[in-house]
Formats: C-alpha cells, sequence, structure tokens
C-alpha cells in the first residue's frame, strides 16, 4: 500500500519514465519511408533474425529485396510473387508442375506455331507447397532444420494428428516405430512432391525394403511382464528373392495390401484379423486378412467337389486341417506369407513349439493332388479323381515314401520367436 508521505515522490518520478519510455517506443518504431542504403537489419529493425540458429540465405546476406518489394519509397514490403512461386525462383529443383503452361511460354508458343507446352506426368504434390511454403517453412529463420516452423513430428501432426495419436496410443498392438525415430515421416514419405501415391519416397514395395532389407528386432507388447519381449522381423527382401512362388500382393509390390502403414490393433501391423501362432480355434473372424482375397467356404465345407483343389475325393482338406475347436491348423503352418519356392506357397520349415523348432515340409503337387511329408505326419498323399484311402494299413505308395529334408533348409522361419511361449 503506498502510504500518504511516499506519494510526492513517486509523482515526481512518473513524467521521468512516461519520457523514457515513450523514447523506447519511438526508438522500435520502424521508419515511415525506406532510407537509402540502410539495411533491413539493424538495432531497431528486425534485429533477431540473423541470431536464430538457421538462417534463410537471403536474410543472413541481407538480400531482402530477393523476395520483397516495396512502393513508392514507403516502408512497406510485399513478397515479390505470391504463394509458392516465390520460393521457387530460386528452389527450382522442388518446383511442381503447373496446371498450366507459364503465360509468357504460351505466348511464345503460339507465335511460333507449336503446340503449347504441357504440363509433366502428373505427380502427388503435397497441399501446402500448392497453398504456400511458410506453412511449414519460416521464411526468415528459426531453430530447426530446414528452416521448419516447429520439430518435423509435431509439424506433420499439425495436420496429420489422427496417425502420430495411433503411433502413440498403446491401444493399437503393433505401432510403427520408425515415425516418431530418426527422419519420422521422412523415413518413407517426401515433403513436397512425388512420383509415387501418397507422397512416398519412391514404389511402395521399395519404400519398405529400403528397412526390411535385414532382420530387424522389435520389442512385442507383453502385459504383466518383467522385461519387454522381442521378436525378430526377417530379411523380406532374402524372402523373395529368387522365389518361385510369390503371394499376389508381394507380385503387386504393394504392401498395404496386407500391412497398415501406421499403427493396427493387430499382429505385425496387419490390416486385419491373422492368427499370430500355428493353432487357433477356427472362427472366420481370425481369419479376416486372409478373407478379404480368399474364399471362406473352403473352410466351412467338410464335404466339396468344387470349392478347393486340397481335397481327398470330395473330402475338404482344408477343412481338416483348419476347422477345429481347439487346435486348428493356421495358414501359418503350411503357406509362407510372402513368397516359397514350394507350389501354393507352401513354405520350407516353419517354427514349431516353444523352442522354435523348425519343422521341416514337403510338398510334391500331382497332376490330380499331391504328397506332404512333414514334421507333422507320415507322408500322405491325396488325389481329387481317385481318393486315398486313410483307412487301410498299407504303406503309402512308393513315390510318396520320401524321406523329410535332411540338409539346411532354404526358408528362414518367418519369425525367429524370442516371445513367450507359444507365439512367434
Amino acid at each position: 500500500m503506498t502510504t500518504p508521505a511516499r506519494l510526492p515522490a513517486l509523482l515526481a518520478v512518473t513524467p521521468v519514465v512516461l519520457v523514457l519510455l515513450a523514447s523506447a517506443a519511438a526508438a522500435a518504431e520502424p521508419p515511415k519511408e525506406l532510407v537509402p542504403k540502410a539495411p533491413c537489419v539493424n538495432a531497431t529493425c528486425h534485429a533477431g533474425f540473423p541470431k536464430k540458429k538457421e538462417v534463410h540465405g537471403p536474410v543472413a546476406a541481407g538480400e531482402c529485396v530477393s523476395c520483397h518489394v516495396w512502393k513508392d519509397n514507403r516502408h512497406e514490403f510485399k513478397p515479390a510473387r505470391k504463394g509458392t512461386a516465390l520460393c521457387t525462383e530460386c528452389h527450382d529443383d522442388l518446383a511442381f508442375p503447373k496446371d498450366k503452361p507459364k503465360d509468357d511460354e504460351k505466348g511464345k508458343a503460339a507465335e511460333k506455331g507449336k503446340a503449347e507446352p504441357k504440363a509433366e506426368k502428373k505427380q502427388t504434390i503435397h497441399k501446402p507447397v500448392r497453398e504456400d511454403c511458410t506453412n511449414c517453412h519460416d521464411p526468415h529463420g528459426g531453430e530447426t532444420k530446414k528452416l521448419l516452423t516447429m520439430g518435423l513430428v509435431k509439424l506433420c501432426e499439425t495436420c496429420h494428428d489422427e496417425v502420430v495419436a495411433k503411433v502413440k496410443d498403446k491401444a493399437f498392438l503393433s505401432r510403427h516405430s520408425v515415425i516418431l525415430e530418426g527422419k519420422a515421416c521422412m523415413s518413407c514419405h517426401k515433403p513436397h512432391v512425388s512420383e509415387f501415391p501418397r507422397l512416398l519416397a519412391s514404389a511402395p514395395m521399395d519404400t519398405c525394403l529400403k528397412c526390411h532389407d535385414k532382420p530387424i528386432e522389435v520389442a512385442v507388447a507383453t502385459p504383466g511382464a518383467t522385461t519387454p519381449a522381442t521378436r525378430l522381423i526377417p530379411d523380406v527382401k532374402q524372402q523373395m528373392a529368387g522365389r518361385k512362388y510369390v503371394h499376389p500382393p508381394m507380385k503387386e509390390r504393394d504392401c498395404s495390401m496386407c500391412h497398415a502403414a501406421h499403427a493396427s490393433k493387430h499382429v505385425s501391423l496387419l490390416i486385419e484379423s491373422y492368427p499370430s501362432g500355428f493353432y487357433a480355434p477356427f472362427d472366420p473372424k481370425t481369419y479376416a486378412l486372409c478373407l478379404q482375397c480368399h474364399e471362406k467356404k473352403p473352410f466351412t465345407e467338410e464335404q466339396t467337389k468344387d470349392v478347393t483343389n486340397f481335397r481327398n475325393g470330395s473330402l475338404n482338406l482344408h477343412h481338416l486341417h483348419v476347422n477345429k475347436p481347439v487346435k486348428g491348423r493356421t495358414c501359418r503352418a503350411c503357406h509362407a506369407s510372402h513368397a516359397s519356392d514350394q507350389p501354393l506357397q507352401i513354405r520350407d520349415v516353419v517354427p514349431f513349439g516353444r523352442s522354435g523348432w523348425l519343422l521341416p515340409i514337403r510338398f510334391e503337387r500331382t497332376k490330380n493332388g499331391g504328397t506332404c511329408a512333414s514334421g507333422c505326419h507320415v507322408p500322405r498323399t491325396y488325389d481329387r479323381e481317385s481318393p486315398v484311402d486313410y483307412n487301410a494299413s498299407a504303406a503309402p505308395a512308393k513315390e510318396a515314401a520320401k524321406e523329410a529334408p535332411t540338409a539346411a533348409p532354404k526358408e528362414m522361419p518367418k519369425e525367429a520367436p524370442k516371445e513367450p511361449p507359444g507365439k512367434k
């Protein structure tokens, strides 16, 4: 509280303070007219620009007129061109195809009787690039690389908040960790323009194989575990190299037919449910991933003459293997997800049991069926036209009685488990 005794002293000081504040305001106020050859960056104007960690070249060189114009000698600066067009005057390597050719090119072409210049082939252009580079970049300087207005993930999150939210949300069973590490979004995407969909840095599968060309160890969500479990994602490029039989999505070179790019509520970033182990009770919902392309009938009809070629006469062997209330054999028990050297993408080996034993599978295709010799059972033959009597006591035909392979398997397991027992 101010006492009456101190009031005269304060009243005496107040005019001095007001004068000092007015002087400071006048000094900070920009000039109304340009001063010839006076630098734009000085003690009273734009003093903070050169002090930033990353400074735009023209600002550092004092070449403000590279980007700004003024009128009638007034201190009123405007960009020399609108939007992205200003930046591509210098950054022409980032220029994107225009919807229409430049006006001066149109005129010249018409005068010479030549065809009008056409825009380049269709490309994917980032929306902020079409609008204004300052949506992402500070034109003068900043504290981040590339003059970004904020950190890379945070910047992308301003528009793509739903993507970053998924990757951070532990409710999602599998999350693509690369989004929050290192180059983050730029690990897969280009920031400005791309010849590929979704601004990918290269063709879809090529983008994935930039990382998945070697084994990758990743953490696995294990509720209640004292130490984090891990699993080894195999070298997908090696899995496919030189294989005779390739899964159609891999032939089309688009991993997104089965995998989500950012996060998923299913294992291995899969877009739908798929059993993670060797055994699983049968439920069509569990196989939602496979049933996007494959018919459901081979797994639900016990007898058939047409819904599957994997049958002994009319006995549906898909149904026999898969449709069980407890220990149904899952697709991965017999088939490779990406590619194989055996027909129908039959695997060479499959990890089985707690120790991860590589259970061998040898399959031989015949005109009307085939023979399977595996670690699951003795060699068994099936024939669609002349069904084999599985109840007969006679030994299998000589051509079917082949030993399981003794040499080291060519195919490595899809997942070498380091997880809790029973998972891969």
